[in-house]
């Protein structure tokens, strides 16, 4: 089947790295060093983390992962 959004902001399918694969391209970035596995990211420390551009957080109404 297949499932439809409605006023997607964003989209991270976390394929190897933070890309929006929606429209309004709101890339993410990759802090740090974490380990990528099967779609996951891991972290070891504080210092590893995703980071998402605040506009695509004040604008979401459905933000899809």
């Amino acid at each position: 089947g297949s499932c439809e959004y409605y006023n997607l902001v964003a989209n991270y399918p976390f394929n190897g790295n933070v890309n929006d694969e929606s429209d309004n391209e709101y890339h993410g970035e990759i802090l740090g060093n974490p380990i990528i596995s099967n779609s996951i990211y891991f972290g070891d420390n504080a210092s590893d983390a995703l980071s998402i551009p605040v506009e695509a957080l004040i604008e979401s109404t459905i933000l899809s992962y």
